[in-house]
């Protein structure tokens, strides 16, 4: 009897066998990397399910081998932030010590940084203003309560690292003039000038004298840098799309790296702020923000000029305290903001129960308050004197540009893809003889 039932297990399976053959083969097809993968599949066994008549037959699962280099980009892939700022704290550490910085200073200075988190939420308004706004809002929305308690390891740990970066950024950028000099800034005020048709751009804004300098500077500088700062940390917390959060995070990388590094070293230039005391020539042609400096709406304004030009010039130490003008990274961030928003509002109107009328709606309106929030930050940058005009244009340029290739890129890979994951005519599929 055992013998027999053998048998007829063994006829079973060939007859399996069989029929999930001849399924995969005439069944028709979505697309045709589907066939690709039916056709090449190995012999069936007891993992996956290929249908044919109702009936289930067992086939096996397309295991593909994982290479190194599949293993390092996936790696990547997940810890953008952390790969990142171990890369740019070496290439930081290493440029400090050519300079004759000691590894104690960078650590000391570390030290120091980890409490900006704290400092820099102080600047927008009162810690004990946070708890009153975020308990009602946590207790309200249990999603996204659940979201900080699950990824609390991560948040903290993207506090680390944007904490790590900007430090890094900060003390690099102080060593930027003694690579090179101030030397653009006579350059720049001329484009300035060709570009608005002989006006400088500052006496445009004179209308803004109906504000309170001081209390433009404190907003320009407080209500950006927390964000700037920590602005991984906020895709974390308010945005489940894996991919998104790592566009935006290479690209706020980018903006500290290329915008505030790469670019400013190649055309060193002081701002408008400070051409009473760079030797450029230009002073007649900023008067309008030296005449700013000398009055008291000025004074918040002229008392961080003040201590920035003492840590430049050796006599005192300030976190922070690197001059540079072009581009601007204020500006340069904001745009990094304000295309973030954008995306979010696009991605919004694309769901799949969006309303045509509802969709456009959004996306207009958010795309209006991403270019008003630039707006801002670039006349506010040209008003107050420390950018030029063409800082933020370049800065603007910049960060779309890179958006734009992150894009590009993309839409190259999906192009190339198409062939493969495209659907067939329904004409096709009914032409196929049924099994």
């Amino acid at each position: 009897m055992s013998f027999v039932r053998a048998a007829m297990w063994r006829g079973v399976a060939r007859d399996t066998r069989f029929r999930a053959a001849h399924a995969c083969k005439m069944r028709p097809y979505n697309s045709k990397l589907e066939a690709y993968c039916c056709h090449i599949t190995p012999a069936p066994s007891d993992h996956d399910a290929c249908f044919e008549d109702d009936v289930a037959v067992t086939m096996p699962p397309v295991i593909q081998r994982e290479t190194p280099r599949m293993i390092l980009r996936r790696a990547l892939e997940q810890n953008t932030l952390a790969f990142g700022t171990l890369l740019y704290a070496v290439f930081g550490m290493a440029l400090l010590w050519s300079f004759g910085e000691t590894p104690a200073r960078w650590i000391g200075s570390l030290t120091v940084a980890f409490s900006t988190f704290f400092l820099l939420a102080g600047l927008i308004a009162p810690l004990w203003v946070y708890p009153l706004i975020f308990a009602p809002v946590l207790a309200i929305f249990g999603g996204l309560r659940r979201r900080l308690w699950t990824q609390k390891i991560q948040i903290l740990s993207a506090m680390v690292y944007c904490t790590i970066f900007t430090l890094t950024f900060s003390l690099i950028k102080g060593h930027l003039t003694e690579i090179v000099p101030f030397w653009a800034d006579s350059a720049l005020t001329q484009l300035d000038l060709a570009l608005h048709f002989g006006t400088n751009p500052r006496d445009v804004l004179g209308w803004m004298s109906v504000f309170n300098g001081n209390d433009l500077s404190r907003f320009y500088l407080n209500s950006w840098v927390f964000f700037a700062t920590y602005f991984p940390v906020l895709l974390l917390v308010v945005d489940d799309n894996a991919h998104r959060r790592r566009v935006f995070t290479v690209l706020w990388m980018a903006c500290w790296v290329i915008l505030g590094n790469v670019i400013a070293v190649m055309f060193m230039s002081a701002g408008p702020i400070f051409a009473d005391l760079v030797a450029t020539g230009t002073m007649r042609d900023h008067h309008g923000v030296l005449a700013l400096l000398n009055d008291p709406e000025g004074a918040r304004l002229l008392m961080i000029k003040q201590n920035l030009w003492a840590a430049y010039s050796g006599q005192s130490e300030m976190l922070g305290a690197g001059i540079s003008a072009f581009p601007s990274v204020h500006v340069g961030m904001a745009s990094v903001l304000a295309l973030y928003v954008a995306r979010r509002g696009v991605d919004f109107a694309q769901g799949p129960a969006i309303h045509a009328a509802l969709a456009r709606g959004v996306v207009i309106a958010t795309r209006s308050v991403a270019i008003l929030y630039v707006l801002i930050y670039l006349v506010l940058s040209v008003y107050l004197g420390w950018h030029y005009a063409v800082d933020g244009y370049m800065s603007i340029a910049v960060i779309c540009g890179l958006y734009g290739l992150g894009g590009l890129r993309a839409g190259v890979l999906r192009r190339v893809a198409a062939p493969f994951m495209q659907e067939q005519p329904v004409s096709a599929r009914s032409s196929q003889p049924s099994p």
